[in-house]
């Protein structure tokens, strides 16, 4: 009997130094704390956030204005509830295991060549005193890179960006990797809005009517001074003109949460040239007080074979149109929601 427990006493031994052994062959016998950290702590207030793919050329900024809104790059709004998703997100993600010694240079340079780099600024404080706190600046306080998925689709590749570990990192309780969520194509972080603007924000509307010249204008907005209708080509107002003022009023108040419905992608972009009517209908270039100037150009779409159906012999498209924001990417819109603002000169006579 004192033999058998001998043997299974080794047996044991022996199974666990193999396995010791096996471990420590395949992933690392030590690990600094922060090469393993990926998380960010959503009590700091985010201030900054940068995705960038050296291999693909495109980088994203995404930072906060002084209205605390979400700006990316500069030139647009940026999708609130898609920078949400992101945060939230980073804020759960865990470690599930370092990469295997076997596997670690071919992940370590997958990451390097083809990874994306993300950063987040926090709001921190360059002087302390007490509660007193003075001189606010963006602290980077994460930085990795981003690879892809694992083969099993249950976790990520990702390294600590001045790091030389790798790791799988996922959420807990949520199946599949999170590499999609990290995406530096600027066109996934767009929001919908093109403008957002209260009637005292705006400067100036101009409405061309390249079909019909003679309803294009000029709108000059001065606050509680009023406003002016003023020809296009030339800075002279238009003579004898009595326009609606509700309608006016109206008008002003249309560029307030002003969407598309999507924009379109590459793999849209052959169905666009096929339905496009090539000369926009109406082009509307807004001006606010700030000075960001805002351009929306409107092009028709030809009818579907269930427009047809519906309306025999209709020219376009009754429901949808196709408005190109700023002369870049084309987005699909609805007549319901840009009608308020496709307004020719004659709508505000009197």
């Amino acid at each position: 009997m004192r033999s058998f427990n001998f043997l299974a006493v080794l047996t044991v031994v022996l199974l666990a130094i193999t396995a010791g052994v096996f471990w420590y062959s395949n992933t690392w016998s030590t690990l600094r704390p922060g090469d393993s950290d990926f998380s960010l702590d959503r009590s700091r207030e985010v201030m900054r956030i940068t995705l960038h793919s050296e291999l693909k050329g495109e980088k994203v900024v995404i930072q906060r204005d002084d209205a605390g809104r979400w700006q990316l790059n500069n030139h647009y709004f940026a999708n609130e509830s898609a920078v949400e998703q992101l945060l939230s997100a980073m804020a759960r993600l865990r470690v599930r295991q370092p990469v295997s010694r076997e596997n670690h240079q071919q992940v370590m340079a997958a990451l390097d060549q083809e990874g994306v780099g993300v950063e987040v600024f926090v709001r921190a404080w360059r002087i302390h005193l007490g509660q007193l706190k003075l001189i606010p600046y963006a602290q980077r306080y994460q930085s990795i890179r981003v690879g892809e998925d694992t083969a099993d689709n249950q976790s990520t590749y990702m390294r600590k960006s001045r790091s030389d570990r790798a790791f799988k990192v996922h959420i807990p309780g949520v199946e599949g990797g999170v590499a999609t969520i990290f995406d530096a194509r600027e066109r996934s972080w767009r929001n919908p809005v093109v403008t957002d603007l209260q009637p005292d924000q705006i400067a100036s509307i101009s409405i061309i009517v390249p079909q019909q010249p003679q309803q294009s204008f000029t709108l000059r907005n001065y606050g509680r001074n009023g406003f002016g209708f003023y020809h296009v080509k030339t800075p002279q107002p238009f003579e004898s003109l009595q326009v609606d003022t509700l309608r006016v009023v109206r008008f002003l108040s249309a560029f307030a949460d002003l969407h598309y419905e999507t924009l379109l992608d590459e793999s849209q972009e052959e169905i666009r040239k096929n339905t496009i009517f090539e000369q926009p209908f109406m082009e509307i270039h807004v001006e606010s007080t700030s000075g960001i100037l805002i351009t929306l150009e409107a092009f028709a779409r030809k009818p579907s074979a269930d427009d047809l159906q519906i309306t025999p012999g209709i020219a376009s498209d009754p429901n949808r149109f196709y408005v190109r924001v700023n002369g870049q990417e084309f987005a699909l819109a609805q007549y319901f929601v840009f009608n308020r603002v496709l307004r020719p000169l004659s709508f505000f006579k009197n």
